[in-house]
Order: C-alpha cells, then sequence, then structure tokens
C-alpha cells in the first residue's frame, strides 16, 4: 500500500513538474513574426505603433524574430507583402492596413493557411478572418477635434478638412467632428482629400484653399503630420497663428510642439504604444489557446497647451 501511494505522488510532481513546464514554454513563444506598416520612415504615428509591438515581442516572446515590411502607402504592394509573409509561414501577422479594404482577400488567405492576422489602428471594412482588431476610438478623436472647433469659433465660421481617403478609421474622425459642428454656425466649406497622402500634398491643398476660400476661419486634419503640413502653408502665405484655427488627431511630439507655439489649438492623442504592445500580448493569448477579445478601442486623450504646461501627457 505505502509503495503505491509512492508511486502515486511520484506521478503526482511528476505531472506538475511537468505541467508547470508546458507553462512556461509556451507553445506560442518562438518562430518569426509578420508586420505589416504603411510607412515608419516618414510617419512617427505609424512609427511609434510598430515600436509597441517590437517591444512586446522582444519582452514576452525573446526567442522570436520578426519581419517589418513597410508598403510606402500603396496597397497592392501590402497585399503582396503579406502573402510573402503567408509563403514564409510566419507565426502570426500584426498589421496596419493602408485602407480599409486592401488586406481583406489577403487576411482571408492567412486563415487559410492557419496564420492569425491582428489588426492595428485601421479596421478592415470586412473582419470576418481577422482574429482581432485594436484601435483608437476614432469617434471620439473626431469629437475632441469638434470641440476644439467650437470652443474657438463659437461665432461659426468656413473651415476646410483635411483627410486621406478610403480608411474606416478616418471617416469615423471626420463623422466625430461633424456630430459636433453640424448644428453650430460652422460650416465645411471644403473636404480637401490627400490621395497619396504625403506632406508634399497636404500643404499644396492647404494653400490652395487659403486662395479659394478668403475668409477660411480653421482647418480639421486627421493626422498631425497633415496639421504640420497646413501649418507650413499658412506661414508661407503670410497668415498669422490664431488667425486660422487647426486641431488635429494623433499626439504626436511635432503636433504638440505646434499647440505649445500657438499655431494648433489642439489634437486628440492616440495611445499609439499600447495599441501595438496589446496587439502581441493578444496574439501570444490566442496562440495559448485563450479566448480574447476581436474588436477593442482604446480612447484619445484631448492634449491643449494647458494640458502640456501641466505636464500631463507625454508625446510620441
Amino acid at each position: 500500500m505505502k509503495k503505491i501511494i509512492s508511486v502515486v505522488l511520484i506521478i503526482v510532481f511528476c505531472a506538475c513538474i511537468f505541467g508547470s513546464a508546458t507553462a512556461d514554454d509556451s507553445i506560442a513563444k518562438g518562430g518569426v513574426w509578420g508586420i505589416l506598416v504603411p510607412n515608419i520612415s516618414r510617419n512617427t504615428y505609424y512609427a511609434s505603433c510598430i515600436s509597441g509591438v517590437t517591444k512586446a515581442i522582444e519582452e514576452l516572446d525573446p526567442t522570436a524574430t520578426y519581419i517589418i515590411a513597410e508598403c510606402d502607402n500603396d496597397s497592392t504592394k501590402q497585399l503582396d507583402q503579406m502573402a510573402d509573409m503567408i509563403q514564409q509561414n510566419v507565426k502570426a501577422i500584426i498589421a496596419i492596413p493602408w485602407g480599409s479594404s486592401g488586406l481583406i482577400s489577403g487576411v482571408t488567405e492567412a486563415k487559410d493557411a492557419g496564420i492569425p492576422v491582428f489588426l492595428v489602428d485601421t479596421p478592415l471594412n470586412d473582419l470576418k478572418n481577422v482574429t482581432s482588431t485594436i484601435v483608437s476610438d476614432n469617434f471620439s478623436a473626431g469629437v475632441i477635434a469638434g470641440e476644439g472647433l467650437t470652443e474657438e469659433l463659437p461665432d461659426g465660421g468656413k473651415i476646410v478638412t483635411l483627410m486621406t481617403t478610403g480608411s474606416e478609421a478616418i471617416n469615423q474622425r471626420a463623422a466625430g467632428m461633424h456630430s459636433i459642428i453640424d448644428d453650430t454656425k460652422i460650416e465645411v466649406a471644403q473636404d480637401l482629400v490627400l490621395n497619396t497622402g504625403t506632406v508634399e500634398e497636404a500643404m499644396t491643398q492647404v494653400e490652395n484653399a487659403i486662395l479659394a476660400i478668403p475668409d477660411l476661419k480653421g482647418i480639421f486634419t486627421t493626422g498631425d503630420v497633415f496639421a504640420d503640413a497646413a501649418v507650413s502653408a499658412l506661414k508661407a502665405n503670410g497668415v498669422k497663428k490664431g488667425e486660422i484655427v487647426i486641431v488635429s488627431v494623433d499626439g504626436n511630439a511635432k503636433g504638440c510642439e505646434l499647440i505649445e507655439d500657438g499655431w494648433v489649438y489642439s489634437t486628440s492623442a492616440q495611445q499609439t504604444v499600447k495599441m501595438g504592445y496589446d496587439s502581441v500580448v493578444n496574439a501570444l493569448a490566442f496562440l495559448d489557446g485563450e479566448k480574447i477579445e476581436d474588436y477593442i478601442e482604446l480612447p484619445c486623450l484631448k492634449i491643449t497647451k494647458e494640458v502640456l504646461e501641466a505636464g500631463e501627457y507625454e508625446p510620441f
């Protein structure tokens, strides 16, 4: 009887040891991650998101490696990059899509190949084959911008919007802004659409708007990089700070600098590093067989000169 008890204890002890080893040596660990991004060399917002991704991989999956592919704002190129990653049989793909539809077929191919896809920042129009999506609450970002316009333009006036096209995230920001200003005396005189998304294109669009709308009072941009371009256009055309109110989205270092200098009134800050980091946390949990949320929204923060002077926000 004592021998039987001893054998049972040994079996239980070994099971505990091997059970612990299995938990520590997660099957999710190791391998190669695929990371897709529109660009990180010219866009600090995307760079900040991806820094969160790589930080999480290096901290939580240190034996793994990763591949980063930039598509230079070309949805066709990004789809080809995803196909290459599928061919390389990466363990998971973390993607910031360029546009809301370009990667839909690629996500389907990835799922068929057994590779989960996790989206950051920009959701696709069709999410049925996406494992999980983590985004900013883009509608709230637009609400914050709309509130800034109404605060600075209580008597109304003509404004323009400066936006890229094809992204549901951008559409939500615009919708949030309109939800605040549409019942006021603020009038959207023109929607400036950026097809290439470059700073040069944004400057040209704003310069044309200044000439076409001499009583222009405000500009809503969907990214701080475009707010910077707008400020350059205003300076080049002799507009003084405060004469045209600018509200923006992102919360990067340049946008905050423009706020401190008085050129931009507010920006809706996104939690970029957390979005990237949490996408990897979710991916590892999924690969370990855990149930995860399929859609997560992180709140945006209203950043004004007062907030910056109080040291309540650290820009990326």
